[in-house]
This record gives C-alpha cells, structure tokens and sequence, in this order.
C-alpha cells in the first residue's frame, strides 16, 4: 500500500538522520579532545578533522588516504608528546618501526624470499623471486625492506609486478626459440637459372669483378653487361613462373639476388647481334614513317596509336616474348616452338604439332594490325607524297623494316629453342664428354653509340679467339669451364682460320685431357 511506503521511507530517513548527528557528535568531541591536549603540547594548531572514512582502505581514493594518515600521524604526535614530553618524535619513530618489524615477522617467508632474491645470479630469476611479494606493500615500503639485503629501485619492482600480472607470481617465462628461415635452394637456383640466359646479358671482352661472400670468401667473375632492368627481369621471371605453375620467392628477394649479382647496366653496347639491331632500328624507322605520314595530313591522334603500338611492340620483343616462346605445345602459332621452327618444304626440317592452334596472342596480333595500317595509309590514293619518289622511297623503308622486325621475332624463338637445346645437353653431359661454345673478340675503339657484330669486322686491332669448354667432373659431378685463347698478330676471320683453331683445340684437349670430344 503506498502508506506502508511512506512508514518505510520515514523509519529508513529517520535511521539516517541518527548514524549523522552520532558522526557528527563523535567528530566534534574528537575535534574537541585534539584542541584541548594541543594546547598543553607544543604540537602547535591542529586542523580539524572534517569526516570519517566510509569506505574500505583498498576502495578509498588517494585524496582520502593522504588525508587519513595526516589527521592519524596528527594524532599520534599528540599522544606521543603528552607520553614523553621531551622525545615525542623519537617515540613515534620507534613505533612506526615496531609496527614494520611486527608486520615482517607477520610475513615468515619474507626474510627468505629477499635473501634469495639477493642470491639469485641472474636478473631474470630475480624478477621471478620479487613478483612473488611485488604486491604485498607498498613501493616505499619494499625499498625500505630491501635495504639490508639489497637496495631495489622503482623500476625493478613495476617489473616485477607486470611479470605477477602477465605470467604469474614466481613463474618461469618459457622463452621462445626463433629461427632465421633460410631461402629455399630449389627455388633460388631456379631463379639465378633464369637470369643467367644470354639474352638478359652482354659479355665485356675484357675486365672481371669479386663477388663477395658472407663468410668473407671472394669468387672472381668475368665482367658482364645486363641489357635490362632489374624490375624487366623480375616482370618476365614471375609470368615464367605463372606458367610453369611455380611459386616464386617475393619479390623484395629477388631484388636482393639481382643486387648479389652485381653487373653493369649500361645503353652504349658493342658487338650487338645483326639480327636483333636491326629488329630494333626497324622499329625506330616504323616510327619517323609514322611521323612522315603525320606531316603529310594524317590525324595526330591516329599518329600518336600507332607510335604507342609499335613501341609496345618493341617492348613485347624486348622482354615477355622469349618468355611465351617457352611454351612447346602452345595453341597460339606465334609461341608453338615445333610449328613455327618446322620447314614445310623440308620433311627432316618438319615436325607435326599434336595439337591445333586455335588461340592467338594479342601483342603479336597488335605488331602484325599495327603494320598492315600503317602499309595501307602508305599505299592509299588519298595520302599525298610530295613526289612519288618519296613514295617509293618510303614504301622501300617500311618493307624494309617490316622484314627486319619479323626477322628478329624469327630470330628470337630460334635462340630461345637453342638456349634450351643448350640446357638439355649440360644435364646430358657425361664424364667422357664435352661442350665447347666459341666466338671471336677483338680489341677496338667504339664508332657508333649502338655497334653491330658486323662493323667488327674490317677493324684494326689484335684478332682472338674465345673457347670454352664445358666438361663434367667424374667424382663430383660438377660443371668445370675452361677457356682458351688463340690471339693473332695478322688474320682473316673465315673458314678456315675457324677450322684451324678447332683443329688445334681438339688435338689439345685430346693429349692432355683424355676424354672423348
């Protein structure tokens, strides 16, 4: 009923208001007392106290334990002073002292714990022996009880109370044994495999470098120059791999290979293949009949597609081509290595593909639609030459460097099935056996910014010849390389210079290595 509610709101209001005049009284008279023996002391003036606390002491705030244990010091001075008038304070003192003794011999295992802790001979096991008690008292009070065993700092008792937090009072923290993850081989060696194809690499005729290793262990290498970017390698090696349906290493590694194998990186090249010079002036030309036919009334925007196409192009040839031409049973035709190498018109020079080619390769289609445009503008009624000699002139130029830009994807394909044929036959090589690779190299002062291999010749300069013969040691099984240089004072390069040289290699390697070659 809402009138027993109020009776007992009433009765709970009316037991309040009693415990409050009761606190109230027992303040004042205690406020009281503390002014009547201040006076007789000389403690001085003393504040008064102005409430009691409600709380626990673990539940009370700072501010409240701050002002307690001013007014209960406060107090005991009092008490002290009217005890022993003329030594209050050292009276207090020694209870105060009293009190810490009595609480450590209330804890036993105290004296133990800190006569271990100053035994231990590690920190580690300290902090383990300190998180034990970290939380018993106070930081003021530890220190103190630490000082005739040994002095700890503020520091050292937080750790140990986040080690009684984390990992639990006197717990030993299991440490956890890492280990450097070292790169896979297979995968590093399939990598330096691919980098290490001639086409990624020019050799210098002269000049080595050192390869340093980690345990201090220098290895000479000849002097190489790379034709391609670092990320251009990477690029094609990560599609080579999505082929081959292999997981590569990151790419940050394999940044980090390339940067091990140091070579020089540079524009100005001797001694370039014909073939893949004149592929990539092809281009270039391709690229000022663009031009020419812009000045002559074609559109800039149809001017600026073709020259974006046909730089395409020569990227594509330059990079991801030798990468597709991989493929031996691919659908496209551009990429199958048995169709596009076969002879029709010779039956030992043709093999039958297995498959049908019905897919196709969009760069290859855009090089091949690129021209066909292009020869269509240059053969329109509507394009006006100045003459028809520059007509003709131009149409000479463009078939010209059509050939040479289909001569060089020929010739690129051809290299890659060689590369390959190269690889099967150093996995072949048997202790009886050898490989030789041969070139000339000549000495001589650069002329152009680009030199092909055929300006060497007519050069004057010393003439030598480079051999290498690839052979397999018997025991080990591991690929030895030996060079050999014949250098002459006066010679022709032909036929029979190069029959020669291999006639006195192949006596030489037969009376000092017996092997068969």
């Amino acid at each position: 009923m809402p009138e027993q509610w109020t009776e007992d709101d009433n009765e709970d209001s009316e037991e309040e208001e009693e415990r409050a005049q009761k606190v109230e009284s027992l303040i004042a008279s205690y406020n009281e007392t503390m002014v009547t023996l201040s006076e007789k002391t000389n403690v001085g003036k003393v504040t008064p106290l102005t409430f009691q606390l409600k709380s626990t002491w673990d539940e009370a705030t700072e501010s409240e334990k701050e002002i307690c244990i001013e007014k209960a010091m406060e107090g005991c001075s009092i008490v002290c002073e009217i005890i022993a008038p003329n030594a209050g304070e050292k009276l207090l003192q020694s209870c105060v002292q009293l009190s810490d003794v009595e609480t450590e011999h209330v804890s036993g295992d105290l004296v133990a714990l800190m006569q271990a802790y100053k035994n231990a001979p590690t920190k580690n096991l300290k902090t383990q022996i300190l998180s034990i008690y970290a939380y018993r008292y106070s930081m003021k009070k530890l220190q103190k009880l630490h000082e005739p065993y040994e002095s700890i700092t503020t520091w050292q008792i937080k750790r140990a109370r986040a080690h009684a937090r984390e990992c639990g009072p006197g717990l030993i923290v299991e440490k956890q044994s890492f280990h450097r993850v070292r790169l896979d081989t297979n995968l590093v060696d399939h990598f330096v495999d691919f980098i290490n194809r001639p086409y990624f690499y020019q050799d210098v005729a002269f000049g080595t470098r050192k390869l340093k290793l980690d345990n201090g262990e220098e290895i000479t290498m000849p002097n190489v120059v790379r034709t391609v970017t670092r990320s251009t390698m990477i690029s094609q090696y990560l599609m080579f791999c999505e082929e081959e349906k292999v997981v590569p290493l990151s790419r940050a590694t394999l940044f980090r290979i390339l940067e091990a194998r140091e070579a020089s990186q540079q524009r100005s090249l001797c001694g370039l293949d014909n073939t893949a010079a004149d592929g990539s002036a092809g281009f270039e030309g391709i690229c000022k009949i663009v031009d020419d036919l812009q000045r002559m009334g074609e559109e800039k925007s149809w001017a600026e597609e073709m020259n974006k196409s046909i730089l395409a192009g020569k990227r594509y040839f330059k990079t991801e081509y030798r990468n597709h031409c991989q493929q031996d049973n691919s659908g496209c035709p551009d990429h199958c290595l048995k169709f596009a190498l076969s002879d029709a018109s010779d039956s030992d020079l043709k093999e039958q593909c297995g498959h049908e080619h019905q897919t196709s390769c969009s760069q290859c289609d855009d090089i091949s639609i690129c021209l066909d445009k292009i020869g269509n503008v240059i053969k329109s009624k509507d394009t006006k030459f100045y003459s028809k000699e520059q007509q003709e002139d131009i149409i000479y130029d463009f078939e010209r460097a059509t050939k040479a830009i289909n001569q060089w994807k020929a010739h690129i394909m051809r290299s890659t099935n060689q590369e390959r044929e190269k690889q099967e036959l150093l996995e072949k090589l048997d202790p009886s056996s050898n490989l030789i690779v041969m070139d000339w190299a000549m000495k001589f002062l650069q002329i152009r910014f680009r030199e092909k291999q055929s300006d060497w010749y007519g050069k004057r300069g010393l003439s030598w010849h480079v051999s290498s013969v690839i052979s397999r040691d018997g025991s080990t099984g591991e690929l030895k390389v030996t060079s050999f240089a014949h250098l002459f004072d006066q010679c022709t390069q032909d036929w029979f210079a190069v029959a020669s040289i291999i006639e006195h290699l192949l006596n030489y390697l037969k009376a000092n290595d017996v092997k068969s070659v």
